[in-house]
Parts: structure tokens; sequence; C-alpha cells
């Protein structure tokens, strides 16, 4: 995302191939391999305020095999390795020059954060960094299985595994590896779905005021996902924290001070329309209901996701869409809470 790179060489733990040892014991290669390039720790690490572990009496002070990270990534033969902090660890793949995506550049699978009790991968963590979120701050439990993420900048509104009406577990797991438009329908991460993002103290463009406020800014979780599916188009599978597409808060915002975020809103009827212009990039989202007004029959409902860029906030739209998706719902009537989607249709993915 545009920031300034940087290599942390320190000790890590076991690289997970078949015939490693157990990591927490003799955790072969723990004190003498060392990883060169991954430019995502040193963001990761200051912006959650992690600190390296260190051996007691030949012992680690935290178990890293205990986290939902560690379950989801690492087994026998994945090529998985982790840096250990004293609350959570971070998971990224072996470095590996024949594969572009596992070059010095490649991204973080997935952080557990022990304080609050936080898992992140997939959207749920790029949301966190492009959004510019910054620190963990707690976890808050909702009605109906939902959860809030607290950021020290925002929050992650989500629908926890097995919660009802939410994803199961499994079908979180067979969305682990998932970068495409399917993610954009139902936005999965380990914690869950993603609903929306909240953005705290935004730039908002109001277009019936003709006026720009700071407020709170909520970008819906497919939005998210979309931005998210659109960065690994653009870039083969191969962008990370800080190498990005499309651009993050954090490089116009700095400290987080004066948020940067430019969104722009737009409700007329039975349509709605929001677009966020990244550094780089802009992405926008619209929905427009068809029928179903004041008619108990069947109804349709648009749902229209557009990249385009360079971001030009002045220009008040998308200048040229790179990809597009859409998504068609139909519902059998206005009461009906539940509708049938098709499959999302996307080009230029």
């Amino acid at each position: 995302m545009a920031l300034q790179r940087s290599r942390w060489w320190a000790a890590v733990g076991c690289v997970v191939v078949a015939g490693c040892a157990s990591p927490e014991g003799d955790d072969v290669g723990a004190s003498a391999d060392e990883v060169v390039g991954v430019g995502d720790l040193a963001l990761l690490e200051r912006t959650f305020g992690l600190t390296a572990d260190r051996r007691v009496n030949g012992s680690w002070s935290r178990d890293v095999t205990k986290g939902p990270c560690y379950a989801a990534y690492v087994r026998a033969g994945s090529a998985v390795e982790y840096r250990r902090y004293a609350k959570g660890a971070a998971f990224f793949e072996r470095e590996d020059d024949e594969h572009r995506e596992r070059g010095e550049d490649r991204p973080v699978l997935c952080v557990d954060l022990d304080d609050p009790g936080i898992s992140l991968d997939g959207v749920g963590l790029d949301a966190v960094f492009r959004f510019d979120l910054g620190a963990a701050l707690g976890r808050d439990s909702a009605p109906g299985g939902e959860a809030s993420l607290e950021f020290q900048r925002g929050r992650l509104h989500v629908r926890v595994p097995g919660a009802a009406g939410g994803p199961s577990k499994e079908e979180v797991a067979a969305r682990r590896a998932d970068h495409g438009a399917t993610l954009v329908e139902s936005p999965l991460f380990i914690g869950g779905e993603l609903l929306d993002v909240t953005v705290d103290a935004a730039k908002v463009y109001e277009p019936f005021s003709r006026t720009t406020v700071t407020r709170t800014f909520h970008a819906s979780g497919s939005l998210a996902a979309f931005a998210y599916v659109a960065a690994y188009a653009k870039t083969g599978s191969a962008f990370s924290l800080t190498r990005d597409p499309l651009g993050a808060l954090s490089v116009l915002s700095g400290e987080g001070d004066a948020r940067a975020l430019r969104a722009q809103e737009l409700g007329d009827g039975p349509g709605w329309w929001q677009a966020i212009y990244f550094p780089i990039a802009t992405v926008s989202e619209a929905g427009y209901f068809e029928g179903g007004m004041g008619d108990p029959g069947p109804a349709t409902y648009t749902r229209t996701f557009r990249l385009g860029g360079p971001s030009n906030p002045a220009l008040g739209y998308v200048s040229r869409a790179e990809i597009a998706c859409e998504l068609v719902t139909t519902y059998a009537s206005v009461e009906d809470q539940v509708g049938a989607a098709r499959p999302i249709a996307c080009e230029g993915l």
C-alpha cells in the first residue's frame, strides 16, 4: 500500500513441512531460521502492538498451536511459516521466488491476536489495513449471533460462524483460499461473515447538500470484499499490505489523524450508491429494486460493483470500469426477507 518497505531479521517459528518436529517440542529451526523481506510484518507489528516471544527456561511463553490461525493454515506439507509474538502469531508462506505470490512481498495469511481475542485473515485482515482501522481494542457480542470487532478508528461488524442465519465453520473453511467473485456475494473470513466496515471520522461528500462532512461511514461488507477481490485480480494474486494496486487510507492519513477517507453516498427511492476513493483506484457499489413497489408480486434487487481508476474524487463518479460485477437477487414478494441470488457475474476478473 505504497508504504515504506522494511525487512525484519529475527528468529521465526518452525517451517511446517512433512517430518518437521512439534513446534512446541524441539521446535527445529526456531532459533536459526530467518525471514527476509516479509514487508508486512513491521506494519502489522506496529499497528497491533505485537512484540516478539522469547524462550524462558527453554520454553516459549505462548503455545502457538492453540490459536485459530494455526488450526486453519498449518498442516504437514503446507510450507507455512509463522512469527511468534508474546500475545499472538502471524502466518505466511515460505519464500519461493518461482511463484510470484510467494516472493519477498508475499502477504501475511493470518494473524492471531490473543488480546482482545481476534483472528484475522482474507478480507477481514485486508479491511483493517485498507480502511486504516488501527489497533484492535475489543470484541463485543450482539444479538442474533453477530459481533463487533472494535479497533482504534472503526470496527468490523460480523456474523460469527455457526450463528443462526450465518455461515457454518465448514463454509468459512471452504472459502479460505477464495479470492473470486463468490467472495463478493458472501464475504467470509476466519471471523465469520463480514457484514460491514465502520470508519470513524471519514470525509464524506453528500451530493444533496454539495458539502463534505466528517462523520462515521459504513462500507458494506460486499464492497470491502470486492476491493479485496479486485486487488488480487489486478496483480495475479500477488499483493500484500505493502504493495497494493488500490491503496489504503493510511497512505493519505499517515498517523490516522484528519481521516482521509473520501467517499460519496446517494440514496434515491428504491436505489442507493456508495463509492470510496482510495489513493490509486475507486470502488463503488450500487443497488436498485425493481418491482414489488406496492405490489405483492416478485421483485428483483440488482447490485453492481465497479473498480475504476485512477481515483479522481473531483469527478464525482468512477471514470472507467476495469472490473465490473453484477449480482441479482429475486424475492418472491415484498414481505420476503430471503431471496434467491443468481451466481455473481463479473467482467475483468
